[in-house]
């Protein structure tokens, strides 16, 4: 396995709004397959 390979790579999304929501969906729905990624969702409150 090479570097690139191991790397973890976070998505941080902004707001929990209809927009951030939607994003936060579609990302992880798009990305499913990859074990290397993690969206998280942040809201203020």
């Amino acid at each position: 396995m090479n570097a690139t390979a191991a790397q973890q790579h976070e998505v941080l999304v902004l707001g929990a709004g209809y927009a951030g929501l939607s994003a936060a969906i579609q990302l992880a729905a798009r990305t499913r397959k990859r074990r290397n990624l993690r969206v998280t969702l942040v809201n203020r409150s």
